[in-house]
C-alpha cells in the first residue's frame, strides 16, 4: 500500500501525511495495514514524513530600480560602474524582446554578483548608509522610469 514505508536501516516506519490523514479513522483500509506494519515491527520508531515548502518570494523585492541601485552601490569608481550599466543596459534590451525578459536580467545579475545571495536575501541587510546621498542623485538621474543611454536609444519607453 502507498504511504507507508519501512526503513529496516534506520528501524524506523515511515508513513507520509496523506496517508496518516486516512488512517485516522480507525475503520478505513489505511489503518489496518498501520496495524498490520506496527505488529511486525514493534520497536521501530515510526516517523511521518512531510512534504519539504520551497520560499517562492526568494528574490522578493529584486527588481530593475533594486539592480541598478545595487550596482551603483557597490561599483566603486566611475570606470567599472560604467562598464556594468552598460552590460545591464545590454541585458534589458535584449531582455525586452522575451516574455520572460526579468528572469533573463536577473540570472545575469546573479551570475556578475555571485555573493549577492547570501549577503542580502540570508542577512536582510541594506544598502550601505554612506552611499545613501550617492543613490538618491543617481535616481534623480533616471527620468520617469528611463534610464537614458545616449540621445538615440532609451532603455525603457514605458
Amino acid at each position: 500500500m502507498n504511504g507507508i514505508k519501512v526503513d529496516i536501516a534506520k528501524r524506523k516506519i515511515i508513513i507520509n501525511k496523506t496517508f496518516s490523514k486516512k488512517m485516522s479513522n480507525t475503520s478505513s483500509p489505511e489503518y489496518r495495514e498501520y496495524e498490520r506494519v506496527v505488529s511486525l515491527n514493534p520497536t521501530f520508531e515510526i516517523e511521518i514524513k512531510t512534504q519539504k515548502t520551497y520560499d517562492h518570494d526568494k528574490y522578493k523585492g529584486l527588481g530593475y530600480d533594486f539592480i541598478e541601485a545595487y550596482i551603483y552601490c557597490h561599483e566603486l569608481d566611475i570606470e567599472s560602474r560604467n562598464a556594468v550599466f552598460a552590460e545591464y543596459v545590454e541585458e534589458r534590451w535584449k531582455a525586452k524582446g522575451h516574455s520572460e525578459g526579468f528572469s533573463e536580467v536577473r540570472a545575469w545579475f546573479l551570475y556578475k554578483y555571485p555573493d549577492f545571495d547570501n549577503m542580502y536575501f540570508k542577512r536582510k541587510a541594506e544598502p550601505p548608509r554612506s552611499k545613501v546621498e550617492e543613490l538618491v542623485n543617481f535616481i534623480a538621474s533616471i527620468n520617469g522610469m528611463s534610464f537614458v543611454v545616449s540621445s538615440e536609444k532609451q532603455l525603457l519607453t514605458e
